[in-house]
C-alpha cells in the first residue's frame, strides 16, 4: 500500500480493516507531509506482529524505515533487502516455470495428438523436474532438506521457513524463492493453456 496526499482516507480505512494499532491509524490519519510505502499485512516476531513501513521525504527523496513504535529501525532495511533478494529469485523461478511448461508441451505434442493429454504429461514431467531443485522429505505440510543454494532448511507448508547456516538458526517465510516461484510459473502456463 502505498499513501500521498491522493488516497489518505482510503489508506487509513486499510489500516483500520487490518486491525493496525491505534497509534499508526492515528500517524496517518493527520497531515503527513512523507510519501508512505506500507506492508499488506505485518512482520511476526517472536509470535507478535509488528509493522514497519518505509517514509519517503517529498523535496529530498530521503528514505527512513519506521517500525510501529515510531523508532527508525536498520531491521526494515535488512527485511527489504531479503525480501528483495527472495522476490527476484521468485521471478527468475517463475519465468523457468512458465518456459519449461511450454517446451514440455512444445516437446510432448510432437508423440502425442491429444491435447488434453499433452497438457497432462508435460505437467507431470514439469512438475518432477521441479523436484530436482533441492533435496529433501515431505510428511504433510512440514518438509526438509537442501533447496537450491544449498541452505539446509525445514519449511512449514508456505508460511514459515527455518533455516541452517554457519552464523546459526534463521526464521524466514516461505512464500518467495525460486522453488516457489518454478511451482507458480507452471501452475499459471497450465492454467492459460487448457
Amino acid at each position: 500500500m502505498a499513501l500521498d496526499d491522493t488516497n489518505r482516507d482510503d489508506f487509513v480505512a486499510q489500516l483500520e480493516e487490518k486491525k493496525c494499532p491505534k497509534s499508526i491509524v492515528d500517524r496517518f490519519s493527520k497531515l503527513y507531509n512523507k510519501i508512505i510505502l506500507f506492508p499488506s499485512n505485518p512482520a511476526v516476531f517472536d509470535d507478535k506482529p509488528r509493522w514497519a513501513w518505509l517514509e519517503f521525504d517529498r523535496t529530498t527523496f530521503k528514505t527512513v524505515a519506521v517500525i510501529d513504535n515510531g523508532e527508525n529501525g536498520a531491521l526494515v532495511q535488512k527485511f527489504i533487502g531479503d525480501l528483495y533478494a527472495q522476490s527476484a529469485s521468485f521471478l527468475v523461478g517463475a519465468l523457468v516455470g512458465v518456459d519449461a511448461s511450454l517446451w514440455a508441451v512444445a516437446a510432448y505434442s510432437l508423440e502425442m495428438d491429444d491435447y488434453k493429454e499433452i497438457l497432462k504429461a508435460a505437467k507431470k514431467f514439469v512438475n518432477a523436474l521441479g523436484n530436482n531443485f533441492g533435496v529433501g522429505v515431505k510428511a504433510g505440510p512440514v518438509s526438509a532438506g537442501v533447496g537450491v543454494g544449498g541452505t539446509p532448511s525445514v519449511s512449514v507448508g508456505r508460511a514459515v521457513q527455518f533455516g541452517l547456516s554457519p552464523s546459526g538458526i534463521s526464521k524466514s517465510n516461505n512464500l518467495l524463492g525460486f522453488g516457489n516461484g518454478y511451482k507458480a510459473g507452471v501452475e499459471y502456463y497450465f492454467s492459460k493453456a487448457q
